[in-house]
Parts: structure tokens; sequence; C-alpha cells
């Protein structure tokens, strides 16, 4: 997975929703919701006196909704998330300094700040979960190029092994007496690994019996050249 995403450090960046919603701690609950709807805003980052002190998300809205509360007199400070956190763009090292803020504090938004720790934006949870598929996807993409590279240079060769078989057996049909590869044994008799066609013309046998059974060849040698045969 880090040989996938282990260079996403300045996608991170890219991915930092730059003019999230905002509200002040005296806006009423419902006009909250009202931009959030409107802006299809799954959070609103709460400021007193440009000072972020707060966030309100869709889950404060369904626990609050959950416990019965009535939202049409309450200020958002009421049911903002107070204990927020945050992250300096600096210390953004790569998306899992990311993801590990919001395994470690079970949170969906993390605003992040600039050196002077002023509000630059916000990272989702989804705007994560979308990086991510598009690096698998590139990722991806990359490698079935890789392997559809590999399979061409690999019919390429078998096309040049072909040919050159083809070249070798037409070289052999065209020279005269028996081609062949022989490998000793022990036993003396050894065996065949490669006869020619020639082999029928000089022998009256078929390449294929040489192959199966190397006696077929020694059977018709004379006795008397069987010696000078081996010590060749």
């Amino acid at each position: 997975m880090s040989h996938f995403f282990g260079s996403l450090g300045d996608d991170v960046v890219q991915i930092i929703q730059r003019s999230p919603l905002t509200v002040t701690t005296d806006t009423w609950v419902l006009a909250a919701i009202e931009k959030m709807s409107q802006t299809q805003s799954s959070y609103v980052l709460v400021f007193d006196q440009q000072k972020l002190v707060g966030i309100f998300t869709e889950r404060d809205l369904v626990l609050a909704t959950a416990a019965g509360t009535d939202l049409a007199e309450l200020t958002i400070a009421t049911l903002m998330t107070q204990s927020l956190v945050t992250l300096r763009s600096t210390d953004i090292q790569d998306i899992f300094t990311v993801i590990n803020q919001f395994q470690q504090h079970q949170i969906r938004h993390l605003p992040i700040l600039d050196e002077q720790g002023t509000v630059m934006g916000v990272i989702t949870a989804e705007s994560v979960y979308q990086l991510l598929l598009k690096s698998s996807l590139a990722a991806i993409e990359t490698q079935t190029a890789n392997l559809q590279q590999e399979a061409a240079q690999r019919e390429a060769l078998m096309q040049t092994l072909h040919q050159s078989e083809s070249n070798f057996q037409t070289l052999v049909k065209n020279m005269p007496g028996m081609i062949y590869r022989y490998l000793p044994d022990e036993s003396g008799v050894g065996r065949f690994l490669y006869v020619s066609a020639g082999a029928y013309e000089l022998l009256e046998l078929q390449p294929e019996t040489i192959l199966q059974d190397a006696q077929a060849v020694w059977s018709l040698i004379h006795p008397d050249d069987w010696i000078s045969l081996q010590s060749s």
C-alpha cells in the first residue's frame, strides 16, 4: 500500500477545501443547517471573533435529532463540537498523516492550519477516499501497462524463437546425412536428444523411434565397429 501512496504529500495539500462553510457562534442552528443544505456541505466551521472555536457536522445533527432536541431556539454554539482536532499543513508528511488523525480521534473532518495558525481549509474523509481511489486506479493502470508490455516482449521473443527453429529445421533438411545430439551414460547406450529427418534416409529409422530407443541405432552397427565408435 505504501508503494502506491507514498508520494501523495503534494496531492494531500490539493484536496484541502480552501473555502469551507463558516458561521459565527450566535448563528441559529436551523440557519446553519440551511446553509449546509444549500452548499451540500457536511460541516460548518464555527468562529468567534475570527477565531476557530468549533465545528458542527452532520453527525452532530443526527445525534441531536435522535435525542429529541428542539433545534428551533438553539444557536450553533450549543451543539457544535468544541474539542476541535486540527492539523498544521507543515505537519502533513503524506496521506497517512491525515488518515492517522481520522482514526485516532474518530473524526471525518479535519481543519488545516497554516504556520500562523490561520485556517487554510478542511480535509474530509470523503476527499481522502477519493484521493486514495484515484491513486489506486492510477497504480493499477500502470501495472496493467507494464504487464501488457512484458507480454508483448514475450510474444516477440517467442516469434523470434519460432523463426530460429524454422530456420534451423530448413538448414537441417537441406543437409546430407543425419544430424543428432547424443547424451551417453554409464551403460554405454545413452540416449538421443535430437535426431534430424535424415535418419530415415541413412538408417531407415524414424527420428521418433531413435529418440525413444537408442538401441535401435546401435543394433545396426557391426560388432567390429562398436568399440571404435564408443571411443569416439
